[in-house]
């Protein structure tokens, strides 16, 4: 997951061609996809070792992880956001290209 943010980032710089671009976006969305999937496992996890274990689930470990996951939705969902449309055409994805750059 960090190496398709790492790649991702890449085709975020000015005068990449949109192809790269709108790569770039599917690679974030991949990644931020899989640290939720993977936050969601780790709040599992805690969950089922308290359970395990005969304990209570440690307050501030769930609370971390439910922030981490919360991060993680909120990123998923932001990098969704800014994805063009797929029935834009090339110009008008172009242009929004230029305008956040």
């Amino acid at each position: 997951a960090s190496a398709a943010f790492i790649k991702g980032s890449l085709d975020f710089f000015p005068g990449v061609p949109l192809q790269s671009y709108i790569e770039g976006i599917n690679l974030f969305f991949a990644g931020s996809a899989v640290y939720t999937v993977l936050a969601v496992f780790a709040a599992y996890e805690i969950v089922e070792d308290a359970k395990l274990s005969g304990r209570e689930a440690p307050p501030a470990k769930l609370v971390e992880q439910a922030l981490y996951l919360l991060g993680s939705v909120f990123f998923l969902l932001g990098t969704a956001e800014f994805t063009p449309p797929a029935e834009s055409s090339a110009e008008d994805a172009a242009v929004s290209v230029s305008v956040l750059s």
